[in-house]
């Protein structure tokens, strides 16, 4: 009886190392997260590599049997392939992924890869698109995001005056007294007449971060709401805020904060990188990035020439105008 048990369990393990079930199926994110059955299927991926490998039919041997060898490239693959396999096994650190549909963000403007070593790595297209807003044409991915251009000839990505938009008008990316989990905070602001409650709106950045407000926020007209990732004002450096979020994080080279209604309509977009110009100049830890206020609107807030440091301190000391108007650009 134990000899027929212990050859079950060995034809199980069998079964499962060289079944491709964990690499095709959609329901593999569960059981991927067990390190075994990830080494278990990163040796299935080896396996179909050495199967399908190239052969370069060489001349008949003594024997008359072929003498073969592969491509230099594809020899080269597989011997990084078992390279990256032992570095697994040895340290015990497996990626986040597996397959490139491990990676997938919901963003069609992002292309995803899973890199062996690094995980999931996302890079931007220029791939066609639907920003789902009736009054844009040409839609086309930029930064990662999908915006086109309106009808009337201005940008779209954003709406104003009464048709419930929100513009956004600072953002606080690289607190410098506190650290980035503690410190982070952007602005909105109201341009229209009537209030806009952000209960059920989202904000994602360019990556997989993504947060759904699921409490009424009202901002009303004229007026601006501060949204924290910490609303604790003892811990964040002094900020009174109006709604706080989570699982969303400003990158401090280079990210974008996207607003959607409700409808999944994307309100506003902003999109920095302070790696480059107009944006390198505003690099200051400590310093939110501010809109000039003589350009509050969801159009010019694409532009870094408009955008500046803002020059007044709050707090524990960093400086910005948080729930205030901001200040002129040009007079710094």
């Amino acid at each position: 009886m134990k000899k027929f048990l212990a050859l079950a369990l060995v034809l199980l393990v069998v079964a499962i190392v060289s079944t491709s079930v964990f690499a095709t199926t959609g329901s593999t994110n569960r059981w991927l997260k067990n390190p075994f059955l990830r080494l278990w299927n990163a040796i299935h991926v080896l396996q179909d590599q050495v199967q399908n490998i190239s052969i370069i039919e060489g001349p008949q041997g003594p024997a008359g049997e072929c003498s073969c060898s592969v491509t230099t490239a594809d020899f080269q693959a597989l011997t990084v392939r078992v390279q990256q396999l032992e570095a697994g096994v040895s340290g015990y650190n497996l990626p986040d992924c597996i397959l490139d549909a491990d990676c997938y963000d919901n963003n069609i403007c992002t292309d995803e890869v899973c890199d062996f070593f690094q995980g999931c790595v996302y890079s931007y297209n220029q791939n066609s698109c639907d920003d789902n807003n009736p009054d844009t044409v040409n839609d086309v991915c930029n930064s990662g995001i999908c915006s086109g251009t309106s009808s009337s000839g201005t940008g779209g990505g954003g709406g104003t005056g009464d048709s419930g938009g929100l513009v956004i008008t600072e953002i606080m990316y690289n607190p410098d007294a506190v650290s980035d989990t503690a410190g982070e905070w952007f602005e909105v602001y109201n341009p229209g007449s009537s209030a806009v409650n952000l209960n059920g709106w989202t904000i994602q950045d360019l990556g997989t971060d993504s947060f759904t407000f699921s409490q009424d926020v009202l901002v009303q007209p004229s007026d601006y709401a501060v949204l924290c990732k910490n609303t604790d004002n003892t811990l964040n450096g002094g900020i009174i805020c109006d709604a706080g979020y989570s699982s969303f994080t400003l990158g401090n080279t280079a990210d974008a904060i996207v607003i959607l209604n409700p409808n999944n309509e994307i309100i506003d977009d902003v999109s920095y990188d302070i790696s480059v110009d107009p944006w390198k100049i505003l690099n200051i830890a400590g310093y939110s990035l501010q809109l000039d206020y003589s350009h509050y609107s969801a159009t010019d807030n694409d532009d870094g020439v408009y955008w500046c440091n803002a020059f007044d301190s709050y707090g524990t000391g960093d400086y910005g105008t948080p729930g205030t108007v901001n200040s002129d650009c040009n007079a710094g």
